[in-house]
């Protein structure tokens, strides 16, 4: 076996760092790495620059960095935004009337939509964001149906040439510019890596329309695993928008991840609005109290609509078992003869105590009506009441309360 050999001081280098061929010792150590470039530990360690954002508020970088992807269900909106946001930068005013970017060029490349509604939707965007369109000139351009797959294996060298000098390129949507490939299989994600290198060579922060998968029982639920296909999509992006929608209510945006900027922005929400009948449309950034204040009023709304039908039943429940003899005493019978959640009934049961629609003489005493609301959910009035209302008493429609003897049936005046 042989023995180490010592290497000489002056085998170690010159003096001022050069070699004979003129190449510093890092450059060696580079140029014997059979091809592949590294950084020795000066220039690990040397500082780095800050880092450049698109959309600052958002941590997106201007470029240089994996692509970023916006993902969700269909009719979440994410077409619509990022033809705002592409027109935006090109117009050099904020994402979503909120988020301040970066001016500069953006290319738009569709492949879902077709020439006619994609220029449709840039020209109403236009008008609800007060973009004079025309204006923008080379600034902002749609390349639609282009003959482009990003699993070619040209598709590399021509996107580094399409896209020097711009800013800002969305391609929608992922399926879309990669026909044929199995996006549940891991190398799903070697288009992203290839337009990682684009921006890198470019400077041109790269979007990506993805849609989300169908849900199954069992499967993990919001964030990141709404998104279609292999989870090597989402690691090789550097930001994850994920939109989630309902109808009739804004879209709910979450930031999932952001691997340049290392901290996601705060969730928020996209209100999508007709302007100006239909020739205007507007994408407004909203705060995500915007979404819950919404929920709240429909949760309301559904409530008094809920109520309103729940009412003639309960008072037709309590009138039938009063006449039985059996007064109704508990929300939990009344809920169980009805049909009905007990905690509806409940909620029901106490908006006609507040309104004096019903009494109630303590806690085990019978509900009385006051007023009987029947099946019609108009105040039903006996037939030998004819006289008008009491003028002291302010808690029944039909004048003084019906008043029941502590026994015996609890019913309404003139019936058995």
């Amino acid at each position: 076996m042989t023995a180490p050999r010592l290497v000489e001081p002056w085998e170690e280098g010159p003096p001022d760092g050069r070699f004979d061929d003129g190449m510093s010792a890092s450059e060696l150590v580079q140029a014997s790495a059979g091809g592949i470039v590294t950084l020795d530990a000066p220039a690990i360690a040397a500082p780095l620059p800050d880092l450049a954002y698109l959309v600052g508020a958002l941590g997106l970088p201007s470029g240089g960095s994996a692509p970023h992807m916006v993902g969700g269900y269909g009719f979440g909106g994410k077409t619509m935004a990022m033809q705002q946001a592409a027109m935006a930068t090109a117009a050099g005013v904020p994402w979503w009337g909120v988020y301040t970017c970066k001016q500069g060029p953006a290319v738009y490349f569709d492949r879902e939509q077709g020439e006619r509604l994609t220029r449709r939707r840039f020209q109403r965007l236009a008008v609800g964001h007060g973009i004079d369109l025309a204006s923008l000139g080379d600034q902002l351009r749609l390349a639609s149906m282009p003959d482009l797959r990003l699993t070619d294996p040209s598709a590399e060298a021509v996107l580094c040439q399409s896209l020097a000098g711009v800013s800002m390129a969305v391609f929608d949507s992922l399926r879309a510019f990669c026909p044929g490939a199995d996006e549940n299989d891991s190398r799903a994600r070697d288009p992203l890596d290839m337009l990682g290198r684009v921006s890198a060579a470019t400077g041109c922060a790269i979007f990506v329309v993805h849609h989300a998968r169908k849900r199954k029982e069992g499967d993990p639920s919001g964030g990141k695993y709404v998104l279609r296909g292999s989870s090597a999509l989402f690691d090789g992006c550097d930001s994850v928008l994920v939109f989630a929608a309902e109808k009739g209510e804004p879209t709910y945006v979450g930031q999932e991840k952001a691997r340049s900027h290392g901290e996601c922005a705060e969730d928020f929400c996209l209100s999508i609005s007709d302007v100006g009948g239909r020739d205007g449309l507007t994408v407004r950034a909203l705060g995500k109290e915007a979404l819950l204040a919404g929920r709240e009023a429909k949760k309301a709304e559904a409530q008094r609509a809920a109520d309103a039908t729940l009412r003639p039943r309960i008072a037709d429940a309590i009138r039938r078992s009063a006449a039985e003899g059996k007064p109704v005493t508990n929300q939990g019978d009344l809920a169980a003869t009805l049909g009905v959640n007990a905690k509806r009934v409940g909620d029901t049961l106490r908006a006609m105590l507040e309104d004096g629609t019903l009494l109630k003489s303590g806690r085990k005493g019978p509900y009385t009506l006051v007023g009987f609301q029947g099946s019609e959910g108009f105040p039903r009035v006996p037939e030998n009441r004819t006289q008008p209302p009491s003028e002291g008493f302010q808690g029944s429609p039909l004048g003084e309360p019906i008043t029941l003897a502590s026994s015996g049936p609890v019913g309404i005046e003139g019936e058995p």
